[in-house]
């Protein structure tokens, strides 16, 4: 673990002679209990930063733990929010930083400089001891000090406070150019940018692309994009959670602590604002005594039959405090320093045994300023939950509320509340609602992850006006949030289910029209419900909801809430498909096997089944089951047009088994049958639904593909948008530049699910025929059984039950 304190670099003079203190927060790890300290120097490494760059700090700590040689000293200053500099012009808010080492140094000694967006996956002594010869400074380029040794001494009349301060990195760069031999080359394994790492020979991870960062620290400017190394830093961070790992803690505070706490002139905010909610939690909880922090000593919240004690945040750094059931903070968390919230968060739930209420008031947004880095997150509800999630990921037995209210002062009663931790024992199973559109491929993937998860659950089936024809993106917030962000427009609450309290703690919905629906319910609970949205237009975008999941196929836009699957979840199978099977096993019984299922999709914007390829599927099939010597069950679907049955119908054998889909005759349709007691399957390839519920069969499947029509007019404006927002232009360096102009603005179109990609289904066959869960149809039927695509309803499930907050084998897991 890491012990921190505050550092104040010594005043020296500069060239002109003034005097200079610059305070930096300084974080040490110390020799490990049980090693011999070593005779080398501490490692002294100085950390560009800002305080939006809380997560990737912490990383960057953690990673060095992981590395580092235990019987040696490391030292690493936080090079953030330093005075006197002028930031015009700044890519991030610590651009310039790193040319004040020296003066930090004393001009003494080397130091290490890295930016904050890196992980060290070698010892960085190893970077400290490199030999430099005459060099001042090692880096891999002159003009790339991202990563860099420096000789303080050496570089002292070089890079000067001053100049630090005043000029631009270009031409500290250039200063540095002029001295002959001052620049050292650095082996690139210390600075691997992005796609340059390699597994076992990088030993400095450099995130270097600002919109690819995996911890996303500036959603306002830019809309951030997945890569493959992403992965090596959320691995880490989850380390990091589990460990309780943070670079200040309350035994080594920030010099900040107390001094931001005891700064602030905000109106104090009594705990009995939130009486109700407060008294309601307790019950839930089944505490018997609470524990209320506040900036300032006051008397206890009153509970009935509870035993309530009080104490002040900043007592939070004092050793053996006592711990209760319920732990209940609502005044004075929003004004613990940046750098202390993670640990104080942390405290607080180490202090809980069953629950906490917490509540912050959100302060002002800084507004961008051109010229100057981008605003972060510092503050925000993001920023806090960010929080709240590492402290229950070291603490994962709790269960939590957060209260956010809009500004300091504004009306409690529409503070919007956020739950997550352990569900509580008194609390049961949870409450599920499913919404149900008229669309069977939508309530069909609702419904199957509702059954997978095992809890109980109501299904509303709701029918819609024409107004919910209309896109539930809108350009123009004020019309999007008013009626498509949470709303009931569209709706025909006379022919649909009733929506009204109790309401849910979780409700799951699929396709468009749901979604603001969804939306409603969750602002009728204030936040409380959960929602998780499936499919391509419903679950697009992301952010308004708890998860979010469509096929990879989709091609939609990343985000942290997204869970890309291979094929839209096909559920386990359930009553509907065993009495299915009774009914329909006579007419199976008396054909000749292998029976083979046809199922038939139909036209889409991309795909066309008229009455010629419609003939050709039948005759290739007939002949399938000719050659098999045995049988063909054919069902059609909504999209299948009167042309292409007739045509099919026709290629068949007559003794083939028909069924012509019908909206007044779903009893009927014997498609669960088919899925029941097939041999084999046969499916149109464009029908992603069908195709999954085949797959989750087990059995042989074969995909028919049907052909591709032109793109249209806004499809191809879509895919241009696609082209432009994926593209990658390289600086000078060979890095990609930052997202801007076009990039920037065709990214933000499909983050907000304005514009919608093309499907590339062709990307879903290839991940099936690799997984050998199906195969090309190729005219001969298969025997052998594929292996059943069932990885992608698990893994939803998994993340549906960690969202609740329930573990399997629980009692409330069932």
């Amino acid at each position: 673990m890491s012990t921190a304190d505050a550092s104040t670099a010594h005043p020296t003079a500069d060239a002109a002679g003034a005097s200079h203190g610059l305070r930096l927060e300084r974080v040490v790890l110390p020799v490990r209990p049980g090693h011999v300290a070593s005779e080398r120097p501490p490692v002294r490494i100085f950390l560009g930063t800002e305080p939006s760059q809380y997560r990737a700090e912490r990383v960057f700590l953690w990673s060095i733990e992981q590395v580092r040689d235990p019987s040696r000293r490391y030292e690493i200053s936080f090079l953030s929010e330093l005075a006197g500099f002028d930031r015009r012009g700044w890519t991030t808010g610590f651009t310039n930083y790193r040319f004040a080492i020296p003066h930090l140094c004393g001009n003494r000694g080397r130091a290490i400089y890295n930016d904050e967006d890196q992980i060290y996956l070698a010892d960085p002594a190893e970077l400290f001891d490199l030999e430099m010869e005459e060099h001042g400074y090692l880096s891999i380029e002159p003009g790339d000090t991202s990563v860099m040794l420096v000789h303080c001494e050496r570089m002292a009349d070089v890079w000067t406070l001053a100049r630090a301060q005043g000029e631009t990195k270009k031409a500290l760069h250039a200063r540095a150019r002029q001295v002959p031999g001052l620049h050292g080359e650095l082996a690139p394994e210390w600075n691997a940018r992005d796609a340059e790492y390699r597994a076992g020979r990088s030993k400095c991870l450099h995130y270097t692309t600002l919109h690819t960062q995996p911890w996303r620290p500036f959603p306002s400017r830019f809309s951030y994009r997945d890569i493959p190394e992403a992965r090596l830093w959320h691995e880490l961070e989850a380390s990091a959670h589990r460990a309780g790992f943070n670079a200040f803690t309350s035994e080594r505070p920030s010099s900040r602590y107390r001094e931001a706490l005891s700064a602030t002139d905000a109106p104090e905010r009594a705990a009995g604002t939130f009486a109700r909610e407060i008294g309601e939690l307790a019950r839930r909880a089944g505490a018997a005594t609470a524990l209320e922090f506040s900036r300032a000593k006051r008397p206890p919240l009153e509970l009935d039959g509870i035993d309530v004690a009080s104490a002040t945040l900043a007592s939070l750094v004092d050793a053996g405090a006592a711990a209760a059931d319920l732990v209940v903070c609502v005044d004075g968390l929003e004004h613990v320093a940046p750098a202390d919230a993670p640990w104080a968060v942390d405290a607080l739930f180490a202090r809980a045994r069953r629950a906490l209420f917490l509540a912050v008031a959100l302060p002002p947004r800084p507004r961008p300023q051109r010229g100057m880095p981008p605003v972060g997150t510092v503050g925000t509800a993001d920023w806090w939950l960010e929080h709240l999630r590492a402290a229950s990921a070291h603490h994962p037995d709790r269960y939590w509320e957060l209260a956010v209210l809009e500004r300091p002062g504004s009306d409690v009663a529409k503070a919007r509340f956020h739950v997550g931790g352990r569900r509580l024992e008194n609390d049961g199973p949870p409450r599920v609602w499913v919404l149900c559109d008229d669309k069977p491929g939508n309530w069909n993937q609702s419904l199957g992850l509702a059954q997978a998860l095992g809890w109980p659950f109501e299904r509303k089936d709701l029918r819609f006006h024409r107004a919910a024809d209309w896109p539930n993106a809108l350009i123009g917030s004020g019309v999007q949030n008013a009626l498509f962000g949470a709303s009931k427009v569209g709706l025909d609450a006379a022919a649909s289910s009733p929506l009204e309290a109790p309401w849910p703690d979780l409700v799951i919905a699929a396709g468009r029209r749901t979604a603001p629906i969804a939306r409603w319910i969750q602002s009728e609970t204030r936040g409380r419900t959960r929602l998780v949205q499936l499919g391509r237009k419903g679950a697009n975008p992301a952010d308004p909801f708890d998860l979010a999941v469509a096929p990879a196929h989709c091609r939609l836009a990343p985000h942290p809430k997204r869970l890309e699957t291979t094929l839209p979840l096909a559920g386990p199978p359930g009553p509907a498909r065993a009495e299915a099977a009774e009914r329909w096993r006579p007419i199976f019984a008396a054909a000749k096997a292998p029976h083979i299922a046809l199922l038939v999709g139909g036209d889409t914007v991309r795909h066309r089944l008229d009455a010629g390829a419609a003939t050709e599927l039948g005759r290739r099939v007939a002949r399938m089951a000719e050659e098999s010597g045995g049988s063909v069950f054919v069902t059609t679907s909504r999209r299948t047009s009167a042309d292409a049955v007739a045509a099919l119908r026709a290629a068949l054998p007559e003794a083939a088994h028909f069924y012509a889909w019908s909206r007044d005759d779903a009893d009927a349709n014997p498609y669960q049958g088919y899925l029941a007691l097939a041999d084999a399957l046969v499916v149109t390839g464009e029908s992603e639904s069908m195709v999954a519920d085949a797959c989750a069969t087990g059995k042989p499947v074969s995909l028919y593909p049907l052909a591709e029509r032109p793109l249209g007019p806004l499809a191809r404006v879509a895919e241009a948008v696609v082209v432009r927002a994926l593209a990658a232009p390289q600086t000078h360096r060979g890095t990609i530049r930052p997202q801007q102009g076009l990039e920037y603005l065709c990214s933000r179109l499909l983050e907000a699910g304005i514009l919608l990609p093309v499907r590339d289904l062709s990307l879903m066959h290839r991940r099936l025929f690799e997984a050998g869960a199906a195969r090309p149809f190729d005219g001969h039927a298969a025997s052998a059984p594929a292996a059943p695509a069932q990885g992608d309803l698990e893994r939803v499930v998994a993340r549906v039950r960690a969202l609740m907050g329930v573990e399997p084998g629980s009692p409330e897991s069932t």
